[in-house]
């Protein structure tokens, strides 16, 4: 479950109460999520919410993400709208347990395990919309990996690492966490319905966010190259893509895969985090790229 604080509901009716004037009916615990404590809502006249409590992210993170937020909600961006409480705020502080929370619409839409080429040409649109948003943030992610890497003593991990460390560069802003649970889509449309989770978001390169998405969805046991034709054409509709990165995407796709794996291992090994995904799964694309299958 993703609740790591523990607060009874009565205590959210009122604190929604009293910081957003919202009458609260109904109070959920959510199923997905690692990082976060969440909660759907309902109030009285059948608005849905979240209640994000943050665990981790301190006062200057959270203002730089709902301020990021909101940003992309004005730019049209499917991303979760952020309601100011009555102070106009974006977020406040629940002294009781000293955590900064925010409350956003819920966004209603189903997480898909696989998708058509239309959906995989309106992904790439949206992908591109992101990454043209113009804002610094120090990726924490890639700084993470280069500090915590020497406790892997692994020949073939610390290979990898060289690899990864001398080819990496950063031009953009990333969402850095497209995962199929994180994307949300109509039922019966081809459309994307939303886009959450942005709490890993940093100045990169845009091309990670392209090679989450391969990886993610169009790579089995061999690279559907139909969906990944379609994804970049959507994609460069709004945003060129480099070349140079069309021409080296298995180096991309590679150095993506190791990066994803990286993390997780730190996450179970160094952080004896209970809950994280498959990072065998991400040795195997990485085995796969290196012997330049792309057929």
């Amino acid at each position: 479950m993703s609740v790591f604080t523990k607060i009874k509901k009565k205590n959210i009716i009122k604190i929604i109460y009293k910081i957003y004037n919202i009458n609260i009916i109904i109070v959920k615990k959510t199923k997905k999520g690692t990082e976060n404590t969440n909660f759907f809502i309902e109030d009285d006249i059948k608005n849905k919410y979240v209640f994000t409590i943050f665990e981790k992210l301190n006062k200057k993170e959270i203002y730089f993400y709902t301020k990021i937020l909101k940003k992309m909600y004005y730019k049209n961006i499917l991303v979760p709208n952020i309601i100011r409480n009555i102070n106009c705020k974006l977020f406040f502080l629940i002294k009781k347990i000293n955590k900064y929370s925010i409350l956003s619409k819920k966004i209603k839409g189903i997480n898909l395990k696989k998708i058509n080429c239309k959906k995989s040409e309106i992904l790439g649109n949206n992908i591109a919309n992101i990454n043209n948003i113009f804002v610094f943030k120090k990726d924490y992610l890639r700084e993470k990996i280069f500090k915590k890497i020497k406790y892997f003593k692994s020949k073939i991990i610390y290979k990898e690492f060289l690899y990864f460390k001398k080819n990496y560069k950063i031009n953009c802003f990333c969402h850095n966490d497209l995962f199929k649970d994180n994307l949300f889509f109509y039922k019966k449309k081809n459309k994307l319905k939303g886009i959450i989770d942005i709490y890993f978001s940093s100045s990169s390169n845009y091309i990670i966010d392209i090679s989450i998405i391969v990886n993610e969805w169009f790579l089995k046991r061999k690279i559907n190259t139909d969906l990944l034709v379609s994804f970049l054409r959507g994609y460069n509709c709004i945003k060129k893509i480099n070349r140079k990165y069309i021409k080296n995407i298995i180096f991309f796709l590679r150095t993506c895969a190791f990066r994803i794996m990286i993390l997780r291992l730190i996450n179970k090994y160094l952080y004896k985090k209970k809950k994280i995904s498959n990072y065998y799964s991400y040795f195997k694309k990485i085995e796969y790229y290196k012997n330049n299958i792309f057929k």
